[in-house]
């Protein structure tokens, strides 16, 4: 089987969810798919790369999903209390707020959150550990 970005994703997600973040090395990694670390390193430079490869996909997907989702119908809301919701929930209520003034979309919101993912793991990456 080719070695790729997508297989490697795959197996990484695989690796996580067997041994939790802490086991995804990049060592290990190479191991589950049948190669030394030199030849994933030409696809993943680095543990940071990867995850922020795990992160973008699932968000991407997610993000994907909460689109096609249908919304609430007026059944789903009649005992829906925005007021009462808004006073136990200020916070994201204010920043919906701001986030969505006049002119801003989702799409805005998909951008920035991924933005936000890859300047994050950047960071990250460049920080002693």
């Amino acid at each position: 089987m080719t070695l790729n970005r997508e297989r490697i994703v795959a197996e990484a997600v695989a690796l996580l969810d067997a041994e939790g973040v802490d086991g995804v090395t990049t060592r290990k990694l190479a191991a589950r798919l049948g190669v030394r670390s030199p030849t994933l390193y030409w696809h993943v430079p680095n543990k940071a790369a990867l995850v922020t490869a795990l992160t973008v996909e699932r968000f991407t997907v997610g993000h994907v999903l909460e689109e096609q989702a249908p919304r609430p119908d007026a059944e789903a809301l009649k005992d829906f209390d925005m007021a009462a919701f808004a006073e136990r929930h200020p916070t994201a209520i204010a920043a919906i707020t701001e986030y969505f003034r006049p002119g801003r979309t989702v799409d805005d919101l998909f951008r920035e959150c991924l933005e936000v993912v890859i300047e994050g793991a950047s960071v990250k990456a460049g920080s002693p550990s």
